[in-house]
């Protein structure tokens, strides 16, 4: 985020604005050899604003975890579900947009111009990972 405004994500081109993402990811992860990147999702304090702004607001919905995969796409869109399934948090944005409840898109709620089911359909079939995955929980133990 440019604190500035000089830079920022034209979001009214989605498509387009999607596409590059896509292809830069492809070009990181072609850097390495096959089956040697991870992907560590942090789904934790998870805010309505990019968290590289400050300041920031009140989380939107509980903390999820952390998610770990060697599925880029997979563990991006497990991230993002498991976010929808979340209760949304009370006096955070999302009870401004009327989102609190468990199952609704919590972040086109809060980002309308999104158009994540576009987004995870492209990805998809540029053939950077699978939108198919199994959570499996693992708790910390007490003690």
């Amino acid at each position: 985020a440019c604190p500035a405004g000089a830079i920022g994500v034209p979001w009214g081109m989605a498509e387009g604005t999607y596409r590059g993402i896509i292809d830069q990811y492809r070009g990181v992860i072609s850097t390495f050899k096959e089956g040697k990147v991870g992907h560590i999702s942090l789904a934790i304090d998870i805010t309505p604003g990019c968290d590289c702004q400050a300041p920031n607001d009140t989380p939107v919905v509980p903390d999820i975890g952390v998610l770990v995969s060697k599925d880029g796409l997979a563990c991006d869109k497990a991230a993002y579900d498991l976010i929808k399934a979340a209760p949304g948090l009370p006096g955070s944005a999302l009870e401004e947009k009327g989102a609190l409840d468990p199952g609704t898109d919590k972040v086109t709620a809060i980002y309308p111009h999104l158009k994540m089911d576009e987004l995870w359909k492209l990805a998809a079939e540029a053939g950077i990972g699978s939108l198919e995955y199994e959570l499996v929980e693992i708790d910390k133990e007490e003690g």
